[in-house]
């Protein structure tokens, strides 16, 4: 898989950056886990919806030394609805996210 950086890193902004590629992975692979759990459960989801906020900030030069970069905490919203009780739906939810790799590398320093 290629990537690429932009031209403050002296890449060619050709390819996406490798963030890009691993948080469309975070999110395929939560929308397939709690796809499966859903399955495995026999509840059938009319809504599902996925949405995560990266944030960062980048003070000093790269060129200089000065370089300092700030990564906030990502932030997973999701959105659900099925024929079941919330509190079922929010359980079923949870054991998905909580057995997602990606999640867990984010989580754990």
């Amino acid at each position: 898989m290629t990537s690429d950086e932009g031209a403050n890193l002296k890449g060619t902004d050709l390819a996406p950056f490798p963030l890009a590629f691993f948080t469309a992975g975070l999110i395929s692979d939560c929308l397939g886990r709690i796809g499966a759990v859903a399955a495995a459960e026999g509840l059938a989801l009319d809504c599902l919806e996925l949405q995560l906020e990266n944030a960062y900030a980048f003070s000093g030069s790269f060129f200089r030394g000065t370089g300092s970069g700030t990564a906030f905490p990502a932030r997973l919203r999701i959105s659900a609805s099925s024929g079941r009780d919330a509190v079922r739906l929010r359980e079923i939810l949870e054991c998905a996210i909580c057995t997602s790799p990606a999640i867990a590398a984010m989580r754990t320093p």
